[in-house]
């Protein structure tokens, strides 16, 4: 798999390759052919320069992980030069005032929990506790000897709210660094650069050799390239320079009556010229620029100066032969005599900017030269490969499973641990959802595997383990059952939903705040061909895609509420455009509250935007559309228009649509019409009104009134049987007993005991007046307080006495306790158009000794008179368009509007029941 690095990866994989072209070097230097240290070198720049690298298992770093301090190292590589601009409105989710943990902190961890980690329940209770009273069940696993050992796999949700203070003074310390390295990198480019404009200010006027040897020479070895023989007296060496019109530069005092002599000189030259060797130069200032900081990469630019000559050397004697090893090597001392200065980016013939050592290698390596056998070949092709393989790939990704031996979990024996864990597969990511989910059935093909995972699903354990491999694995176990395994293996694996929340408060706070409220859906749409990795990357992306929205925003674009609502949708839209595919549908839908925006103005807002979304398709063929509701009339705000004529609404019968704000005729001119779409071929090309019979059968069903679909239901409730009679007035008088003057004060632990207590004593009694409550059926007269209490009060403490009882008799886990709200019923005035609405929701207390009565019924009510008003003031119409799903964030929105810390509600799209019709 392939994988980027940054600089310092970059800089220190190249160093490593450095120190082992080095070893070859000293070991090999006069056993292999020079050109192979080229190669090698070669090897080394491409890892320097190039940020993609692939894994190897054979990687001499896969081998390195095994050891736990270098494994650390090159962990720390990866995140030392981010440097990231974090908002400090933003970022500052901790106030450990007296060690208390702020709210804002906890909702982020819910909203963060929520968005993945595990659709459906709420395990943040045990981590709210902790960071509350200092302690918890895993104390003594959390601390050791005073110091924290532990971190939870929330972390990975949320890091910066682990790392903020570090992320503060590392973005300092970055800024500082980088300044430091920016200078670094231009001082030593202008250095390379002011010596080349020098040099070929000097070589420009230079001037063409005018002798026979060079004519002779220059036809007896024509080339594709125009090579060109000059003369200068500012150089005592002959070298080339120029990559596209190559250029011998020859010095003043060249003895051009020496044949011999020149023939070494001219063919070392243009083998100069042949490899490109300016190219590699100019390649290697440009990475010397960039690591100047790496004293390894000083050291590559010695020595692969001194191999390029080395390698050139090499290339003569082979040309000319054995026998002219002496005569090349005297034309080198004699060259050497001279001195030329530095010169970097030029190739020297001699005096190259290597001193008297590399000239003393040069002579060594000419008379040690051999010819290449076959074996010198094969050991040189090995010997490459075998460098790329070990030291240019980067460590393989070594699996936490590996790492994990067992799930530290007290309450899950050795078995069921090894159970949990075979549901991490091999290669998991490479597979298709199907080929997943197959794999996941065969495996658990029995009913106790299966409840194992659903009772390990709804633990909701936290981490505490001391930082290291394990707790690494651990963190990887969780991510995967909670992002992977359970959304593929749900019974509704086909499209599974993932919520979150952000908010960005602007200084001062009393400004107020914005909230970005999102539930992403991912719908499956070829399982056959979707991988696994596909589906996680669109996920994640996503949800990175939806928080950084109101990082972005400045304070102007966070106060203009018309423009934050339009950003929302392009962001949105793109969202949704870019992470979807052919086998992969991503939808996200999201409630957005600006600053100084009234929650009427943010839905009128996003009501026409959708709207916008609706009728675009028909505005190529002449629509127009309005829409403005007024203060007297706030449900009906759509104007219709197709060629001067009011539309009442459009048939688009191939999509199995009726786009109309409201059924009735009251609210449109006489001559309104219905249009219908016009396709062909399945494509829409145009509009048309509906015929005169077409138009007669519409105003008789806008006319029509028919019975409410909720009828039935009311009358079968009026109809049915009580189980148990009325509650007396001496049932009542028992149960308000209970109603002490500070009961609103009590614990829910202290108010369910008596609770119990009440129940326990006539069971009868209880049944009577829970039945009375249920059917809102009261044969004694009760004020509205009193018919409150037994309503609500009463049932909720009912209820969580109900799981507490459950989970001692079965000896699970307790499990929230469930409300179910009553049934809903819209319908328009003609009868034709209605809706329906069942839900339920439950709802999880962290600490019921905190917990008071009073905030518990608050809470739960808040809930549920919010979803009452947003039944009763959403407009008819806009409930039409809604589907199940857009009902459901709706009613998740309501549930961290009225949640709290000690309080959770959940809602998910197994609790609601909705549905409508439009038959107008």
């Amino acid at each position: 798999m392939f994988s980027f690095m940054n600089l310092l990866q970059m800089s220190f994989y190249g160093a490593v390759t450095i120190f082992i072209i080095v070893i070859f070097r000293v070991l090999f230097m006069n056993r292999l052919p020079k050109k192979v240290f080229v190669a090698l070198w070669m090897i080394a720049l491409f890892r320097l320069l190039i940020p993609i690298s692939l894994a190897s298992p054979f990687s001499i770093y896969s081998l390195a992980q095994k050891n736990e301090d270098v494994k650390s190292m090159m962990d720390a590589l990866k995140v030392m030069p981010a440097i990231e601009a974090v908002p400090v409105e933003e970022s500052m989710p901790l106030d450990y005032a007296g060690g208390q943990e702020s709210r804002e902190y906890k909702e982020k961890i819910k909203a963060g929990y929520k968005a993945g980690y595990h659709e459906g329940y709420d395990t943040t209770e045990d981590m709210e506790d902790e960071a509350e009273n200092g302690d918890s069940k895993h104390a003594d696993e959390e601390y050791a000897n005073g110091e924290y050992t532990g971190s939870g796999y929330m972390d990975k949700i949320y890091p910066e709210q682990k790392n903020y203070n570090y992320k503060l003074n590392h973005k300092l310390n970055s800024m500082v660094w980088m300044a430091v390295y920016i200078t670094g990198v231009i001082i030593l480019a202008a250095f390379f650069i002011s010596s080349y404009v020098k040099c070929r200010k000097e070589f420009n006027i230079s001037l063409p050799a005018r002798h026979e040897a060079a004519y002779k020479w220059m036809k007896e070895h024509p080339f594709k390239r125009k090579i060109s023989i000059r003369q200068t007296g500012f150089t005592c060496t002959p070298l080339t320079y120029g990559i596209i019109s190559p250029v011998i530069l020859m010095p003043k005092i060249t003895d051009w009556e020496d044949k011999e002599q020149l023939e070494y000189i001219l063919a070392h030259e243009l083998t100069h010229i042949k490899r490109f060797d300016a190219v590699t130069k100019l390649i290697m200032a440009g990475t010397l620029c960039i690591h100047w900081f790496n004293p390894f990469v000083w050291v590559m630019y010695n020595l692969l100066n001194r191999d390029l000559e080395l390698s050139c050397d090499e290339e003569v004697i082979r040309e000319f032969g054995e026998k002219a090893k002496a005569s090349y090597a005297r034309t080198l001392i004699k060259m050497e005599e001279r001195k030329s200065g530095l010169i970097p980016l030029w190739n020297s013939f001699s005096k190259s900017p290597i001193g008297k050592n590399a000239m003393e290698e040069r002579i060594t390596a000419i008379m040690k030269s051999r010819k290449t056998s076959v074996t010198a070949v094969f050991a040189e092709i090995i010997l490459v490969l075998m460098t790329v393989v070990i030291f240019t790939t980067s460590a393989s990704a070594v699996s936490g499973k590996y790492q994990l031996k067992r799930l530290p979990f007290g309450d899950l024996t050795d078995d069921e641990s090894e159970k949990l864990l075979a549901l991490w597969f091999d290669e998991y990511e490479s597979m298709t959802v199907t080929d997943f989910r197959r794999k996941a059935a065969e495996l658990t093909d029995t009913e106790k595997y299966m409840e194992l995972i659903e009772d390990f699903s709804q633990a909701g354990y936290t981490v505490r383990m001391k930082e290291g491999k394990e707790a690494d694995a651990l963190d990887e176990y969780m991510d995967y059952f909670y992002h992977v395994y359970e959304p593929l293996t749900a019974e509704r694996w086909q499209v599974r939903e993932f919520s979150g929340s952000v908010e960005k408060s602007l200084e001062p706070e009393i400004r107020g705040q914005v909230s970005w409220e999102y539930v992403i859906s991912l719908k499956i749409l070829k399982p056959d061909e979707l991988k696994v990795r596909e589906y996680q990357s669109a996920r994640v992306f996503a949800e990175e895609d939806m928080r950084t929205f109101l990082q972005d925003r400045t304070e102007a674009e966070l106060s203009d509420g018309e423009y934050l609502l339009k950003a929302a949708r392009e962001r949105v839209n793109q969202i949704e455009r870019e992470r979807s595919s052919d086998k992969l549908e991503v939808s996200v839908a999201y409630a957005l509250f600006p600053l100084e925006v009234s929650p009427d103005d943010a839905i009128d807002a996003q009501t026409k935007e959708q709207w916008d979304k609706t009728l675009a398709p028909y505005l190529e063929f002449g629509l127009t559309w309005q829409y403005h509701p007024s203060p007297d009339n706030p449900e009906n705000g759509l104007r219709m228009y197709w060629k001067g004529t009011e539309v009442r609404g459009i048939m688009d019968e191939e999509r199995g649509m009726w786009i109309t704000e409201h059924t009735g005729n009251s609210m449109y001119s006489e001559n309104a019409v219905e249009l219908y779409v016009v396709y062909e071929k399945g494509k829409a090309v145009g509009l048309r009104p509906a015929n005169n019979e077409e138009q007669a059968e519409w105003d008789a069903v806008r006319k029509n009134n028919a019975l409410s679909a909720g009828e039935e239901y009311e009358e079968e409730k009026r109809r049915k049987e009580r189980t148990f009679p009325n509650g007396s007035r001496q049932d009542y008088d028992s149960l308000y007993e209970l109603t002490s003057p500070n009961y609103k004060e009590m614990s829910v632990a202290e108010f369910n005991d008596a609770v119990l207590a009440w129940c326990n004593e006539d069971y009868e009694r209880m049944e009577r007046v829970g039945t009375d409550s249920a059917l809102k059926d009261y044969a004694v007269d009760l004020t509205e307080e009193e018919r409150h209490f037994a309503a609500f009060t009463l049932w909720f403490s009912r209820m969580e006495n109900y799981r507490v009882i459950q989970s001692i008799q079965t000896g699970k886990r307790e499990q929230d306790p469930e409300y179910e709200g009553e049934h809903m019923n819209r319908q328009s005035e003609d009868g034709l158009a209605w809706c329906t609405l069942d839900y339920r929701f439950t709802y999880h207390i962290a600490d019921k000794d905190k917990l008071k009565v009073a905030e518990r019924d608050e809470c739960l009510e808040g809930m549920i008179s919010g979803i009452r008003r947003f039944w009763e003031e959403t407009d008819l119409e806009t409930l039409l368009l809604m589907s199940e799903e857009d009902i459901v964030d709706r009613f998740r929105v309501l549930a961290k509007k009225y949640g709290s810390d000690l309080l959770t509600i959940e809602v998910n799209e197994d609790m609601v029941g909705y549905q409508c019709k439009d038959e107008r």
